[in-house]
């Protein structure tokens, strides 16, 4: 891959001082002016569109400057339609934006609403994939490799955002303003709060006041539970319920964790009243650990299992993003009130 794209820079290179010497010559000989150009632009012009991926669309609309949360500019295009998501999927569906290119685990999570966009595998990207898409914009996370961002901004305008953020909503919002959908993003927000408060009341039937939950995320061979983020921020913030007592000392902490291991004969310890189950991935791991689990002595002697309370959730409990949020809701609506 490095000695593919060497070449190509190299090419390229050679290709704009060749255009830089046409137009020296244009402007110091006027009467060569016509054969000179014609001897030139063709061959140069034949050159490039055999070696160049086809320009972005995007940049037919002119670019801007970008200020990214370290203080880099960034030349972006103002109406980007090649977006290559590695990150944040979820949250460009929300704002009605469908972008080319997205992870498999994008494509797996979202089905139906990422018909007809294209993969560029799993992280760590492929960098040939993401050149073969030639993109106009990149949007990617800070939970990589250090030199990914440095990679990729080599192959498009690349735009990282801070992953681990407080307010669940930040990223929704700044992608907003980089694509110039603030009003969708506002009215997209409004339709959630509203959905919050719909969701609440339809289940205030069937949940006491004080009811505890906890959202246990199974991956692979490892249990794991989360603070007030993703699935967290769904239970705790928008519907009500209360941390188990004994998440306490995590939530002082960092109350934004998104994964702390928890050991099997730890489990009885939290036995909230209400149980919600995550699988992080359908693979036979996380089945089969998750199989073994209910078969335990720890799950038969849980509160949630004894009085019926456990609700079984997809891995979108597991995201932060605002396509997910919203999905929770309705989930936690079919699963409690059924």
């Amino acid at each position: 891959m490095k000695m593919f794209r060497k070449s190509r820079v190299a090419l390229l290179a050679g290709l704009l001082l060749l255009t830089m010497l046409a137009t020296a010559c244009q402007g110091s000989n006027n009467a060569a002016k016509t054969s000179d150009t014609a001897a030139t632009a063709a061959p140069t012009t034949s050159a490039e569109t055999a070696t160049t991926p086809q320009a972005p669309a995007g940049t037919a609309g002119g670019t801007r400057q970008y200020t990214d949360y370290n203080g880099k500019e960034i030349t972006i295009p103002v109406d980007p339609k090649n977006i290559v998501a590695i990150q944040y999927a979820g949250d460009l569906l929300a704002l009605g934006v469908k972008p080319a290119y997205v992870t498999d685990y994008a494509k797996n999570t979202y089905g139906a609403a990422l018909d007809g966009v294209k993969s560029i595998g799993n992280r760590p990207v492929s960098l040939e994939n993401v050149l073969a898409a030639a993109p106009d914009l990149i949007l990617t996370d800070d939970t990589g490799d250090a030199s990914e961002g440095e990679q990729l901004a080599k192959v498009g305008p690349t735009i990282t955002l801070p992953f681990w953020t407080e307010d669940p909503f930040l990223h929704f919002n700044q992608l907003a303003e980089i694509l110039g959908k603030q009003a969708e993003a506002q009215v997209w927000l409004e339709q959630y709060h509203a959905k919050a408060s719909e969701v609440k009341k339809v289940i205030e039937p069937k949940v006491k006041e004080g009811e505890t939950a906890l959202l246990l995320i199974i991956s692979g061979k490892d249990l794991g539970i989360s603070g007030i983020r993703n699935g967290g921020y769904t239970l705790y913030r928008q519907l009500g319920f209360t941390p188990t007592p004994e998440m306490k000392p995590l939530l002082d902490k960092n109350e934004n964790f998104g994964f702390e291991t928890l050991s099997l004969e730890v489990l009885p310890k939290y036995s909230p009243d209400n149980l919600f189950v995550e699988m992080d991935d359908d693979s036979e791991l996380t089945q089969s650990t998750f199989k073994q689990l209910k078969e335990s002595g720890v799950w038969k002697s849980l509160n949630a299992v004894k009085n019926n309370k456990v609700y079984t959730v997809s891995n979108k409990w597991g995201l932060g993003d605002a396509s997910s949020l919203y999905a929770q809701l309705e989930e936690a609506q079919a699963q409690i009130v059924k």
